[in-house]
């Protein structure tokens, strides 16, 4: 059975919980990856800068955990609306590199304080994992994926998700839902039961 992986690509917990979700699916779990807007139009986009206790928060429990799992991340110098990066992905995953995609979007933010919100960005990204920046560029120009993202939104209110990373399992009589980032070991023996 597979597990839904809600995530953001400006969340850093989401960051460190796709680490995780790489090691899981080279162990043979699947995992599929859905949208999640942490600051969706018309929400105001704050610079991460703006409240001291994200940059303490960041020190004390983000950088160590990032360290702890060999992730290179610097505190963001600026706010980023995700919506044509999540469409980007989705491209990716069409042509078959949905997992680089993915690990380049959050390296080129966290990483390198890229704008990920840009096409131009993001069309330079898909080209270094290996999408045709003309394809990627046509795409994210008509909004190809739009309706994909935004199926993946109405999914998560629904779901009643109120943050990311969430994972869900699609079960009866309802979905099960857990979210913010796991420890290995808890998140595989959850996904377990539901093999």
């Amino acid at each position: 059975m597979a597990v839904e992986l809600f995530s953001d690509f400006a969340c850093p917990f989401c960051y460190l919980a796709e680490v995780g979700a790489s090691r899981l699916e080279s162990a043979g779990h699947d995992i599929r990856y859905r949208s999640y807007e942490l600051r969706p139009r018309p929400l105001p986009l704050e610079a991460p800068g703006t409240d001291p206790l994200k940059r303490i928060g960041w020190d004390q429990i983000i950088a160590p955990l990032a360290s702890e799992l060999g992730v290179v991340m610097n505190f963001p110098a600026f706010g980023v609306r995700t919506r044509k990066a999540h469409e980007a992905a989705k491209h990716a995953r069409e042509r078959g590199v949905e997992r680089a995609m993915r690990d380049a979007l959050f390296g080129a933010y966290f990483a390198e304080g890229r704008d990920i919100g840009r096409i131009d960005v993001l069309v330079a990204i898909a080209e270094s994992v290996g999408v045709d920046r003309t394809d990627m560029k046509v795409t994210l120009d008509i909004d190809q994926h739009a309706a994909a993202v935004e199926a993946d939104a109405t999914a998560a209110s629904r779901l009643g998700l109120g943050g990311v990373p969430a994972y869900v399992v699609m079960g009866e009589p309802a979905p099960e839902v857990v979210i913010g980032l796991q420890q290995h070991e808890r998140l595989v023996a959850w996904m377990e039961r539901h093999r």
